[in-house]
């Protein structure tokens, strides 16, 4: 790869983007936290409806999503999307009470 020299300094050309230096952090934070957690793959994102969005991407029409009942508004408007427009089976639920979330807890269930 070329290289480009500034005033006694050698960049690569990909080097003057802040978007890599972030891609350098996520990718090592990414490889920590998934060996943490004995997973094959971590993601960092910068976002909660990031975070959402590569979640949802893993659920199939007929699955069910439990989700909180107190949400941020862009999330409730997803969650309805895909409710009638994927035919993902959402339920809404108060987290904080573990009785209110155990029955719906089974197979399928995201």
């Amino acid at each position: 790869m070329d290289s480009m020299i500034i005033p006694d300094l050698e960049i690569l050309p990909e080097q003057l983007w802040v978007s890599n230096l972030y891609h350098d952090w996520a990718d090592k934070t990414e490889t920590h936290l998934a060996r943490l957690y004995g997973a094959h793959r971590a993601f960092a994102v910068s976002t909660g409806m990031s975070c959402l969005d590569i979640i949802l991407r893993m659920v199939k029409p007929g699955e069910t999503v439990l989700a909180g009942d107190d949400l941020y508004g862009g999330t409730n408007r997803l969650l309805t999307y895909l409710s009638s427009h994927v035919g993902v089976d959402v339920r809404h639920v108060d987290t904080t009470r573990v009785e209110e979330l155990e029955p719906h807890l089974g197979p399928g269930n995201k």
